[in-house]
């Protein structure tokens, strides 16, 4: 799987090359709106295969409504300032 993402980011590669020679790295809103679909599909792939991962090693199936899994809750973490007197 790995080698296989691997091969998949090659493959994305001449794209990203072309995008950084015409956008350059002047101008940080243009070059976040040229990349954005390239960063997009790759944490696309790289969730994926996360979740194959999962998948193969643990078990893990996807029950289509719960995607993750937590053993537990982290307590909240109010502004300062808006913490509820008890």
């Amino acid at each position: 799987l790995l080698e296989d993402l691997s091969r998949l980011s090659l493959t994305r590669l001449p794209a990203l090359l072309k995008a950084d020679r015409a956008v350059g790295r002047g101008d940080l809103k243009k070059a976040a709106a040229a990349y954005e679909p390239m960063i997009q599909a790759a944490m696309t792939s790289g969730a994926l295969t996360v979740a194959e991962i999962w998948s193969r090693q643990l078990g893990w199936k996807y029950n289509g409504v719960q995607f993750f899994n937590f053993n537990g809750a982290p307590d909240y973490v109010y502004p300062p300032g808006t913490q509820p007197k008890h």
